[in-house]
């Protein structure tokens, strides 16, 4: 299967729909950047719940070299960037480094996951944190994985198992584990997935839509 239609097929089980060429950007760029984050652009660079509500991916026509890297992504506070290096432009699917914001600049590290395994975790991190608007935060839930694993699959982690994601298409739980407990992020497609969701997880929720609606 192309990068293209893994990112597409990955977004329309999330969505429940399916994508038209309007769901995706132009790609634009004095680079020749790898086909794994141009068939991202094509197919789904222009969707906002999955690009922006919390990390930001740049517009292919700011692309450009920096100190041998190519940024394509920023955190919304501006504090981290992910990008590829220069030498791996002409790779098909390069790894993506993470660069922090320090007093000395920007310090590279490798985030070990390639571009096409790296954007469908960045996507389910942006659905759980208001991609889907209906959502909640919870913090130092003992046993999480269980109660969560008992109710839904696994579905990806990030190559360092910082985070980890379960769910089905419609509802999408994420553990950050920190020893026995681990801080949680859930949301639903609709009021009716989160409402279910929250149901089966029974969670005491720092933060909850539900208590807004």
């Amino acid at each position: 299967m192309s990068f293209y239609q893994e990112y597409k097929t990955l977004v329309e089980s999330l969505l429940g729909r399916t994508l038209t060429p309007a769901d995706g950007c132009a790609v634009r760029s004095v680079l020749r950047i790898p086909s794994a984050l141009a068939d991202y652009y094509a197919a789904v660079g222009a969707i906002d719940m999955i690009n922006c509500p919390y990390n930001r991916l740049l517009d292919p026509s700011v692309l450009q070299v920096e100190d041998g890297m190519v940024i394509f992504y920023e955190e919304n506070q501006g504090v981290a960037y992910w990008a590829i290096r220069e030498v791996d432009l002409h790779l098909p699917d390069p790894t993506v480094y993470q660069g922090q914001d320090t007093t000395a600049g920007l310090e590279w590290y490798s985030e070990d996951m390639t571009v096409s395994k790296w954007f469908p975790v960045m996507t389910y991190w942006q659905i759980v944190n208001q991609g889907f608007q209906f959502c909640g935060y919870a913090t130092r839930i003992e046993d999480a994985e269980r109660a969560v694993s008992a109710h839904y699959p696994f579905l990806i982690a990030h190559a360092n198992g910082s985070i980890r994601f379960y769910g089905v298409s419609s509802q999408i739980v994420c553990l950050a584990p920190s020893g026995a407990a681990a801080a949680v992020w859930a949301a639903g497609r609709t009021e009716m997935d989160f409402r279910r969701l929250a149901s089966l997880l029974a969670f005491e929720w720092n933060y909850s839509i539900l208590d807004e609606l």
